[in-house]
């Protein structure tokens, strides 16, 4: 009987430990033979794609888990709307197929945070929420969302020699709390704010 269960355990372990590796396995920075990069964020439900062409210039498109394939397959964009596909053999490279044409996109960075970093989302108590996709040791992208729902890209850049502790955004100096790694306060001449880790 207990070779039994331990074989289930097994059996099951090993069952599941694909599906948590592909949950993730999406997050990181992406480059299309298009010539544009996208930045895929940590997340299990709907997310913020961030898209840069080769010019710089960025466009932010709704992302969406396909049904039951969550870390496998994904649609973005608006009608016509295109459908992203993980290569289970090789999951560095997404298959993307657009009405207008298809691309491949290859894996060129994995990690985008540590634990207690700034990556993730936060909320304000300005009632403003904004996403940090990817850790960055010079500008960041910082996706800001209004409480109207109203997206703006904004960038977020280290103060020289606070790498991880301090950076400028807009007019606003953003400082995270030593006592604290999921709170960071933001100041402004006439303003100040907190965000908390979502």
């Amino acid at each position: 009987m207990r070779s039994l269960l331990l074989a289930i355990f097994t059996f099951a372990a090993v069952v599941a430990a694909p599906r948590l590796a592909a949950a993730s396995g999406a997050v990181g920075t992406w480059q299309s033979d298009s010539g544009n990069t996208f930045v895929i964020p940590d997340s299990k439900t709907d997310f913020d794609l961030i898209m840069t062409r080769a010019d710089g210039q960025q466009t932010v498109y709704r992302a969406g888990w396909v049904q039951g394939m969550v870390g496998t397959q994904f649609r973005y964009g608006a009608n016509p709307t295109c459908t992203a596909t993980i290569n289970r053999r090789d999951p560095d490279v997404i298959h993307v197929s657009c009405p207008q044409q298809d691309s491949t996109w290859v894996r060129i960075a994995t990690q985008h945070g540590r634990p207690g970093g700034i990556v993730g989302t936060w909320h304000s108590t300005s009632g403003f929420h904004f996403a940090i996709p990817k850790f960055s040791r010079d500008e960041f992208d910082i996706l800001m969302t209004a409480p109207n729902g109203t997206k703006t890209l904004m960038k977020g850049q280290w103060i020289q020699g606070m790498i991880g502790t301090q950076f400028i955004m807009g007019k606003y100096t953003c400082t995270f709390n030593s006592q604290d790694p999921d709170e960071i306060r933001v100041v402004a001449s006439d303003e100040k704010f907190i965000w908390q880790r979502d």
